[in-house]
């Protein structure tokens, strides 16, 4: 490999990591490197853009982020992409059932 000059910046959890200039300079390259610091990132990375190009679901994402954690382990989310991996991983907030309430004559 090449060696390197400058950082990139990991798309998912923000680490800076060693770029490879010949990734970098390439245009035809689509190199995982590019964006992710380890594959397990770029795994996790590709339904959430999916996900907001709206070509996933929510559930078909979750289920795919959900499979790279059970195979790489929790990861840490960068506060740019923080908004988007919540809104794919929180459960729907059930609506709240009202209890009726038994209403009392004053007049008795």
């Amino acid at each position: 490999m090449p060696k390197t000059k400058y950082l990139n910046e990991c798309r998912l959890c923000g680490t800076h990591y060693p770029a490879c200039s010949y990734c970098d300079s390439t245009k035809e390259s689509n190199s995982w490197r590019k964006v992710a610091c380890c594959w397990g990132h770029y795994l996790a990375l590709q339904p959430m853009i999916k996900y907001d190009q709206k070509s996933l679901s929510k559930e078909e994402a979750k289920e795919e982020i959900n499979s790279v954690i059970n195979l790489y382990g929790k990861f840490e989310v960068s506060s740019t992409m923080k908004k988007l991996y919540d809104d794919i991983m929180c459960d729907e907030a059930k609506p709240a059932i009202k209890k009726k309430q038994k209403i009392i004559n004053a007049n008795k």
